[in-house]
């Protein structure tokens, strides 16, 4: 079995990347990928991780005057 998984890292200043990777059962990590980066504030939230087929989508919100939710696809073969 292998999971995903999907975090804020921050970058300084201000920054954050949305970050995945892949974890086996037995707890071996993958590399970890940037899938994008975003504001890192506490208001980005944390990123939502779906499988769609043979794809993973991710989903985070980006603060500002207007919340706006961000989206991406990424194939579960780029993670290695």
């Amino acid at each position: 079995m292998v999971a995903a998984v999907t975090w804020l890292e921050r970058v300084p200043p201000e920054a954050g990347d949305v970050r995945v990777r892949r974890v086996t059962a037995e707890g071996a990590l993958g590399s970890a990928r940037t899938l994008a980066t975003t504001a890192a504030s506490r208001p980005a939230g944390f990123p939502k991780l779906v499988r769609h087929g043979a794809n993973l989508l991710a989903a985070w919100t980006v603060p500002g005057d207007t919340m706006r939710v961000r989206l991406t696809s990424l194939p579960m073969s780029a993670l290695k």
